[in-house]
């Protein structure tokens, strides 16, 4: 049985899947508008996740050696080359040296 943070990562999983479908669908030129559907396992292996993708016959499995959103960047990347869904825009990563942003605070006392 599964935990409930394996079926809300499952979830939350393939709702993103569905959309970036859509995304690549209503971008390609060949689009048939049909519903693509993915189906999803994810399960947790205590540091990371192995996530179980099913589409159109083919299956694959990634192991996440982690949570974080470079975990989950690099999970999407693979996902679009194996399955052709939209690719992922990463952000430039700044250099360990980068300047700290000039930060402001917005609330410095209590408001209620």
């Amino acid at each position: 049985m599964k935990s409930a943070r394996e079926q809300r990562l499952a979830t939350a999983l393939r709702d993103n899947l569905r959309r970036r479908k859509a995304q690549s669908r209503a971008n390609s030129a060949d689009a048939s508008g049909t519903a693509t559907t993915f189906d999803i396992e994810a399960a947790d292996t205590g540091e990371g996740v192995t996530i179980a993708v099913r589409h159109g016959g083919a299956t694959r499995v990634y192991a996440l050696d982690g949570t974080d959103q470079e975990h989950f960047a690099d999970f999407y990347a693979e996902l679009s080359r194996d399955f052709g869904t939209r690719p992922l825009i990463r952000a430039a990563k700044l250099p360990a040296d980068a300047p700290d942003p000039p930060w402001r605070a917005l609330l410095t006392e209590n408001i209620s």
